[in-house]
């Protein structure tokens, strides 16, 4: 998956960077930060966030839906 795949998936689950970042555990410091990195192709993407981007572009969805995690 190249970054710009990464941020087409994002962008078609209609969630922002920071949002993603909170969905998939990065820590609020660093949340949004770290998805621009890796849209940027500053930063690897992950072999788990590959397959679960993989996955929701497929049309997973997980249980809840994409609502924000506490």
């Amino acid at each position: 998956m190249t970054p710009a795949e990464f941020k087409r998936i994002r962008e078609s689950l209609g969630l922002t960077a920071a949002e993603l970042a909170v969905h998939v555990g990065y820590s609020a410091s660093r949340a949004k930060l770290r998805i621009e990195e890796i849209e940027a192709g500053k930063k690897p993407i992950p072999r788990y966030l590959d397959m679960l981007m993989t996955a929701y572009a497929e049309g997973y969805v997980p249980k809840g839906g994409f609502r924000q995690q506490n």
